[in-house]
C-alpha cells in the first residue's frame, strides 16, 4: 500500500467555510473529478465530499512526489490563492495509514457523531461516481472493496449504533425543542438522506412536516412515506408559510435563503422560526438571518455538539477500534501476500535452477553411469527437495512484509552478494506493495 495517498480536510481542523472551499458542485463532480485525475496523472481517484469533509483517496506513480500531488489538489480544486495554504489545510495520510484512515472513515469512528451511518453511502455513492467517471481504478477498487466490508462490520459489532448516531438526529433534537416551546411546521427542505433521517425522527413525534425540493415528485414521495405536505423550492422562496422550524440540507452551489426570504420569516410572530443549515456551501444566509433576528444553527454547532456526545462513548469507541486494528491486520497480509507472488515464484525457481544445474555437473561425471530411470528418479527428488528448502524462506519473507511491509524484504535480499538472488533483488525494488496489478488480480 506503499503508494495509496488520501488527502483530506475536515471538521476536525477546519471550518465549513474552509471545507466548502474545496467541496465540487455536485452537478459538476463527474466531469471535474476525471479532469483532476487528466491533470495530475495519477493511476486511481477518488472524490469524497460531504458536510463534513472533502477527502481524495489516490494511487501515486514512482514518479510523483506527494507535497506537489497536495499542491495540485489545492490548486485544480481553486481552494484559495495561496498554495502554501495547501501544507496548513490538507493532511495526509499514506500506505498502511491510509487504509487506516478510510477503515475508521467508513465504520463512522472519524465523523464529528461516534458511528455516523450516512458516511458509508457516501462513501459507496463516491466510489460509484468514481468508477463510472473510469478514474477508480483496481487498485483503489479492490481496497474500497475491503474498507466497505470493515466499516459494515464494525458498525454491527461494536455497539456504535446505539444512542444518537447520526448528525440529523442531533438537528432533530434542536428542532424538537423548538417545538416543545409551540408546536408548527417544520419545513425540509432539499431531498437526501439527512433530511430523510430528520423526516422519520420528526414524523415518529407526529410533527406538521412540509418537505420542499425544486422537483415535486421527489418531495412527493417523501410526503407520501412519512405524510405531510409538499412545497416546490420556488413556492417556499415566493410565498413562505408561518413556519416553527427549517431544516434545509441540499447540494446548491450557493445560498438558497437571502434577505428577501429571511426578511418575511423574521415577520413572523415569536417565537420565530429555527433554521438548522445542514448543507456545504450553506443554504441559508447567516449574515441576513443574524439581521432579522433568526436563530441559524449551522455544520460548525452541530459537530461540536456530535463531538461532545461522541466523547461520552468510550466503551463502544474501544471495541470499534480493536475491529479495525484486527482489519488491518488482515489487510497487511492479504496485501503482503498479493506483493510476494511473483518474488515467492520467482523463488522456488532459483531454488530449482540452482538444484538441477548442481546436478548436471555431477550427472556429467560421478553419475554418469545412471540409468534414464534413474536419473529421473534424482532429478524429481532434487526438484522435491529444492521445493521444500524454498518454503522456508518463502514462509518467512511472507511474515516479514505481513508485519513490516516491503522494505525489509528487499533489505534482506540486497544483503546477500550471490548471483542466485540477483533476480530476487530485482523482483523486490519493483515491488511497490500497491494492491492488485492493473488487471485487477
Amino acid at each position: 500500500m506503499e503508494n495509496v495517498y488520501v488527502f483530506g480536510i475536515s471538521w476536525r481542523h477546519a471550518s465549513s467555510e474552509r471545507i466548502e472551499a474545496y467541496t465540487i458542485p455536485s452537478a459538476e463532480q463527474p466531469h471535474r473529478i476525471k479532469a483532476l485525475q487528466q491533470a495530475l496523472d495519477l493511476p486511481g481517484l477518488c472524490y469524497l465530499a460531504t458536510c463534513n469533509r472533502v477527502e481524495l483517496s489516490c494511487v501515486l506513480g514512482p514518479e510523483h512526489r506527494v507535497d506537489e500531488i497536495r499542491e495540485g489538489i489545492y490548486r485544480e480544486l481553486n481552494a484559495g490563492s495561496d498554495p502554501s495554504a495547501a501544507r496548513q489545510e490538507l493532511r495526509i495520510w499514506g500506505g498502511e495509514g491510509a487504509a487506516e484512515h478510510l477503515f475508521l472513515l467508513a465504520a463512522g469512528l472519524d465523523s464529528a457523531q461516534l458511528g455516523e451511518q450516512e458516511i458509508a453511502g457516501q462513501l459507496r455513492r463516491a466510489i460509484d461516481q468514481a468508477r463510472e467517471a473510469g478514474c477508480l481504478g483496481p487498485q483503489l477498487m479492490w481496497l474500497f472493496e475491503q474498507v466497505l466490508k470493515v466499516g459494515k462490520r464494525v458498525q454491527t459489532e461494536s455497539g456504535l449504533r446505539r444512542g444518537r448516531i447520526s448528525l440529523a438526529e442531533i438537528a432533530v433534537d434542536a428542532a424538537r425543542e423548538a417545538l416543545a416551546v409551540q408546536t408548527g411546521p417544520v419545513a425540509l427542505v432539499g431531498v437526501s438522506k439527512m433530511t430523510e433521517r430528520c423526516a422519520e425522527s420528526l414524523a415518529a413525534q407526529s410533527a406538521e412536516l412540509i418537505f420542499v425540493n425544486r422537483t415535486l415528485n421527489s418531495a412527493a414521495i417523501l410526503a407520501e412515506r412519512f405524510g405531510g405536505s409538499v412545497l416546490s423550492l420556488d413556492e417556499l422562496l415566493q410565498n413562505p408559510p408561518t413556519l416553527r422550524a427549517m431544516i434545509s440540507a441540499t447540494s446548491a452551489p450557493q445560498a438558497l435563503f437571502g434577505e428577501s426570504f429571511l426578511t418575511t420569516l423574521g415577520q413572523q410572530d415569536e417565537p420565530k422560526p429555527l433554521l438548522i443549515d445542514l448543507a456545504i456551501p450553506p443554504d441559508i444566509d447567516s449574515a441576513a438571518a443574524k439581521q432579522h433576528g433568526l436563530e441559524r444553527i449551522d455544520m460548525d454547532q452541530i459537530n461540536a455538539l456530535a463531538a461532545a456526545n461522541s466523547a461520552k462513548r468510550h466503551a463502544e469507541q474501544a471495541s470499534a477500534r480493536q475491529l479495525v486494528d484486527e482489519a488491518l491486520e488482515r489487510l497487511r497480509s492479504k496485501v503482503a501476500g498479493r506483493s510476494l507472488s511473483p518474488l515467492i515464484g520467482e523463488l522456488y525457481n532459483v531454488y530449482q535452477e540452482t538444484a538441477f544445474r548442481a546436478l548436471e555437473r555431477e550427472l556429467g561425471k560421478r553419475l554418469i553411469d545412471l540409468s534414464p530411470e534413474q536419473k529421473a528418479a534424482v532429478l524429481t527428488f532434487a526438484e522435491q527437495l529444492a521445493g521444500r528448502l524454498a518454503h522456508i524462506p518463502a514462509v518467512g519473507l511472507r511474515a516479514l512484509a505481513a508485519q513490516s511491509g516491503i522494505e525489509p524484504v528487499r533489505t534482506f535480499l540486497s544483503a546477500s552478494n550471490d548471483p542466485m538472488t540477483r533476480r530476487l533483488v530485482e523482483l523486490a525494488r519493483d515491488s511497490s506493495c500497491l494492491l492488485p496489478d492493473e488487471s485487477g488480480q
